[in-house]
């Protein structure tokens, strides 16, 4: 048997164990929405990768866990007409899902969902009884229920030793306070929650589904044969409403009984998970930072409680297979479906109220023989009938009963190609505030040069994407094609996945724009690794990324050279981000209210460890990141040993708490320098961390908290010595002046004139290179503060243009001399401006960009023949591109 198969080791060992050959096929990715965030871009984008893997290597069907494996790809109408992947390839697809369908498809909009679910070859096993009932009530074909499954594991066979650690453990997170979904009315509201107080009162145990046919609000529900599904919105509607409903019994079964558990027992009682007190009782530990202590974890409880969480109303879910998987013995609230894969009394044991629970707990305890005997048999029973060997069997027997014949494949995917006449510069333009506003004023500077700008608004694209109607590709090209685009400049990869294409011969995925032969300029002022949730990280991503048509622009060479060795973008430069003088000028009229004004739209972060230094008279920034460096490398240190094998725990940990000091000691440089300095201690560990980029990544978003305080303590240690007032958030709680909404673009220059000094402390974030804020600050007109930072001396003079500070004693220091001096406020405010004005405007930047990219704009060709370029030539400043860096080989 030839399966495609979604990695899942499990899988594949059940594969191992039955005799099939499995084919790897690729992810979804996801979207900062977890497990199921894939949205329809990454669904095609994996579809496209499927098709090509399965075109050459034929299964015949498909396995995924929780509708991971549904991808997409273009008809022969192209992104206007998608497809399932499994139907383009005429095999089947079985969905193993063990959360509920509205769950897993989360990423989708409602409407596209509803729309695929009606696929007849698509096969939905489902976890549990009741909601495989309703899915088909509701019209929903290729429905079957199929239990969750333990691990394939090499699991300890022993019986349990006479004596546990604990004598009642509890392994999950609370779960969120239930309140009724938006949109909600009142009155169904009050039914849901009726119906729920029936339930856990004891006066029903009917199935929400059928007590929904009674509902006041309820639509018709009901498919009789041969009728069409109902409407997505009923289903909507529907669905909403069971959700509200098992949150309120989670809220019962899983909170409120573990919160009983911690009173009684106290520190007998031990829960593994986030999200609950320690004022309650009880021992709290973190959740497992291995498999291998997860599974061990509930051999060291006498007794496992298991609450079932707020998913299901009767059904079982992955704990009671994962505790009797391991040999644990079993205290589980008495569902329906509890009896239908286990001996309730011999392989585990059952509760229904406290009253039960504390009586069964008292008993277990006390006959400790009948216990382990009790947790062996149900290790016996989940190995021997509950294994991902035995769900894969059933998962072949559901394929033979519900697949239906498959229809013919679509005709060839084709894409254009044609490079135009470089002539025109396409922008896609992003909604936003920011960095909207620096495209615009790119597509101006582009004017000014002589290149003819194009914008294209990308919000009524996107949203006809999740509406399930894409823009052709075909439109975009004849775009290209009319209006001679020679580049394509966008906010980040916005404009790579929208428009993909598939070379058909061999299956690769090359981005449209190249197809076209227009290079694309991806213009990135955050990280890509956490700009739009971490979407540049992507694994799937990265050879669309790596293409020669793709140059990256970000805003220090530290992050280009990191980006060049840890991902392989090899066109990656260091560049500095501009302003528009025209658009950013000095407000008149203006009369300054505050010693010092700063403009940031975030909230104020101030760990308690450091507010005593708040009152010091010269506060130790070095001690201060030391005093929250603990907490950093404890985080660093349990990502990467869930994910390292044992024999290199030793070394990662020494290189987290050596990589952390070195931070800590020098916050100007970037986390990427300071690791290659010491590569020579910890080479093996250092190549682990090379080969693994999202452990690299995580490591450095953690890094970055070691001086995320930086901004809030600075401001609020001035704001004790002087008048100083944030615009844009609210920082009242701490002590500061200012407050009110978010400060517009336009509007930066009146906020910075409220100030007679404006002070700038960089994010953790941006290690080396500076942000948006001093170049504003210079536009305005205003008196520049600034701590200092790598790359800010080849942008601004300090002492003459931008006065510098590095501690918070130095920034008082220097905010008491300016104060004293307004003629040298007004010299350096001017200093600035007029620096700006000569080697920071846009015009710059974008005639910067187009040459590391080798686009001749016929424009830019003449202006560098008469001699009057606003830019040196290519490598000819080295402040500005910068060249790679052997920092890190890979």
């Amino acid at each position: 048997m030839h399966l495609g198969v979604i990695p899942n080791q499990s899988w594949l060992a059940a594969g191992d164990v039955i005799g099939a050959t499995c084919v790897v096929l690729p992810v979804p990715a996801t979207s900062g929405a977890g497990l199921y965030g894939s949205d329809l871009p990454s669904r095609l984008s994996a579809g496209r990768q499927a098709h090509a893997i399965l075109r050459s290597s034929p299964v015949e069907w498909m396995l995924d866990t929780g509708a991971l494996g549904l991808t997409l790809v273009e008809g022969p109408g192209g992104l206007s007409d998608l497809k399932l992947t499994h139907e383009t390839l005429q095999v089947p697809l079985v969905s193993h899902c063990v959360d509920p369908i509205y769950t897993v498809l989360q990423g989708l909009p409602w409407d596209v969902a509803w729309h695929i679910l009606q696929s007849r070859t698509w096969i939905k096993a489902v976890w549990d009884a009741d909601h495989a009932g309703e899915l088909r009530a509701l019209g929903v074909p290729a429905v079957a229920h199929l239990p969750p499954a333990a691990l394939e594991f090499d699991y300890d066979l022993r019986p349990l030793p006479d004596t546990a650690p604990w004598d009642v453990a509890f392994v999950g997170n609370a779960c969120p306070t239930p309140v009724p979904p938006r949109g909600m009315s009142d009155r169904l509201a009050d039914w849901v929650r009726a119906q729920a107080a029936a339930i856990i009162g004891g006066r029903s145990r009917e199935a929400f589904f059928d007590a929904f046919a009674r509902c006041p609000e309820a639509l018709d529900m009901t498919t009789p044969a041969g009728r069409a599904p109902v409407s997505a919105a009923a289903a909507a509607k529907y669905f909403s409403a069971k959700q509200y409903f098992l949150l309120l019994l989670a809220a019962h079964r899983r909170d409120q009984y573990v919160r009983y558990l911690q009173r009684e027992l106290g520190p007998r009682c031990c829960i593994r998970g986030l999200g609950w007190s320690a004022s309650d009782g009880g021992v709290l530990e973190a959740p497992a930072g291995s498999l291998d202590a997860y599974v061990g974890g509930f051999r060291q409880a006498a007794i496992n409680v298991n609450f079932v969480e707020g998913d299901t109303q009767n059904g079982v879910n992955l704990r009671h297979f994962e505790i009797t998987a391991a040999g644990g013995f079993m205290l589980a609230y008495d569902h329906p479906e509890l009896h239908s894969c286990f001996r309730v009394g011999q392989e585990c044991a059952a509760f229904h109220d406290e009253e039960s629970l504390r009586e069964r707990i008292a008993y277990y305890l006390a006959h400790p023989e009948e216990r382990r005997a009790v947790a062996l048999a149900g290790q016996r029973r989940t190995l021997g009938e509950h294994r991902y060997r035995h769900r894969l069997d059933a998962a072949t027997r559901l394929v033979s009963l519900l697949a239906p014949p498959m229809p013919r494949p679509p005709a060839t995917l084709t894409g254009p190609a044609k490079a135009p006449t470089p002539e025109a510069l396409l922008i896609l333009l992003n909604p936003g505030r920011v960095t909207r506003n620096c495209l615009v004023a790119m597509g101006a500077a582009a004017k000014r040069l002589g290149i003819e700008s194009v914008g294209l608004e990308l919000e009524p694209i996107w949203k006809r994407f999740k509406a399930g109607r894409p823009v052709s590709h075909e439109s975009i090209s004849s775009l290209v094609r009319e209006k001679n685009i020679g580049a394509v400049l966008s906010y980040g990869l916005q404009g790579l996945c929208e428009w993909p294409v598939s070379r058909e011969a061999s299956g690769e995925m090359r981005p449209l724009f190249e197809v076209l032969g227009v290079p694309h300029l991806m213009w990135w002022t955050d990280h890509p690794q956490w700009a739009d949730q971490g979407v540049g990280l992507r694994e799937e991503l990265q050879p669309l990324l790596r293409r020669a048509g793709n140059h990256h622009f970000v805003k220090s060479a530290a992050a280009a050279a990191e980006l060049r060795d840890c991902l392989g973008w090899s066109r990656c430069y260091g560049l500095p981000v501009a302003e528009d003088p025209e658009l950013l000028q000095p407000a008149a009229g203006v009369t300054p209210e505050f010693d010092v004004v700063a403009v940031v739209g975030s909230v104020p972060v101030l760990p308690r460890v450091l507010e005593p230094f708040l009152h010091a008279e010269d506060p130790d920034p070095t001690e201060m990141a030391r005093a929250v460096s603990p907490e950093v490398s404890a985080r660093i240190e349990q990502s990467w040993l869930a994910l390292a094998p044992p024999a290199l725990h030793a070394e990662l940990t020494a290189l987290v708490r050596r990589w952390v000091e070195g931070k800590c000691a020098a916050p100007r440089t970037a986390g990427f320098r300071l690791l290659h300095e010491i590569r020579g201690e910890f080479p093996v560990g250092f190549d682990w961390l090379r080969a693994n980029p999202p452990a690299y990544f995580d490591a450095v978003r953690a890094l970055w908290s070691l001086w995320n305080w930086r901004r809030t303590f600075i401001l609020a240690y001035l704001a004790r010595h002087f008048h100083v007032g944030v615009l844009g958030s609210d920082w009242s709680g701490i002590g500061v002046a200012g407050g009110g909404t978010w400060v517009e673009y336009t509007d930066q220059p009146r906020a910075y004139a409220r100030g007679r000094i404006a002070i700038n402390v960089s994010q953790a974030s941006d290690e080396e290179g500076l942000s948006h804020k001093p170049f504003q600050i210079a536009a305005s007109g205003v008196c520049l503060l600034h701590d200092d930072r790598v790359g800010l001396a080849e942008c601004f003079t300090p002492g003459a243009e931008v006065t510098v500070f590095d501690t918070p004693r130095q920034a008082r220091q220097a905010v008491a001399a300016l104060l004293d001096q307004p003629e040298l406020r007004a010299t350096t405010a001017s200093a600035a401006r007029a620096r700006l004005c000569r080697d920071h405007t846009w015009d710059r930047r974008l005639a910067e960009m187009l040459a590391a990219a080798g686009v001749g704009f016929p424009a830019l060709q003449q202006r560098a023949a008469s001699k009057t370029s606003p830019m040196p030539p290519p490598g000819g400043d080295p402040a500005v591109i910068r060249e790679p860096e052997p920092l890190l080989t890979r």
